[in-house]
């Protein structure tokens, strides 16, 4: 599927939001968004950390915070690979940095309509230092939430201030 520029394209992805922060801050909001008209949403994020303590990043449609997720998980951790599930969370996390973490890279595909459970496929490049390349881990959740149409995409951080200076957040449409 092709990629186009801001405002372009008919059936490709289409850069609707391109956020550069300027001021640290908790929470994001992409806002005035249609789910039945738009097929998908990728949200592509850079993480900038310099609070000195381990904060997550999570994205919420329609900034739902119920236990209304499910996921597996595969993660990559050097040379140790693992898995896991959960069937009942409130969360999508994906970008993670450390204490001694300044940058997370983080994906989302967002399976937009309603009509069924939505599918949300993550990847998430994390926990990287000066030295290491640190972890990768590959998420699909599944929102349990046929009803809703997404009108907004809610990111936000574990800690205060945890979205800082020079983070990237981007949202991509296909429609």
């Amino acid at each position: 599927m092709p990629f186009s520029p801001s405002g372009g394209g008919v059936g490709g992805m289409t850069k609707i939001a391109d956020v550069v922060v300027s001021t640290a801050k908790s929470s994001h909001t992409f806002a005035d968004l249609n789910g039945d008209v738009d097929k998908r949403y990728i949200v592509k994020t850079r993480v900038i950390n310099d609070l000195g303590v381990a904060s997550v990043l999570f994205i919420r449609p329609n900034n739902d915070t119920g236990n209304n997720y499910s996921r597996q998980l595969i993660d990559a951790n050097v040379s140790t690979i693992s898995a896991a599930q959960a069937p009942a969370i409130s969360d999508v996390a994906i970008a993670k940095t450390e204490g001694d973490t300044l940058v997370a890279f983080g994906k989302a595909t967002i399976d937009a309509r309603t009509g069924t459970d939505r599918a949300i496929s993550a990847h998430r490049f994390s926990e990287a230092s000066t030295d290491q390349a640190g972890k990768t881990l590959i998420i699909d959740y599944l929102w349990h939430d046929d009803d809703s149409n997404i009108t907004s995409i809610e990111l936000t951080a574990s800690q205060t201030n945890g979205i800082g200076v020079g983070s990237i957040l981007e949202l991509w449409a296909e429609r």
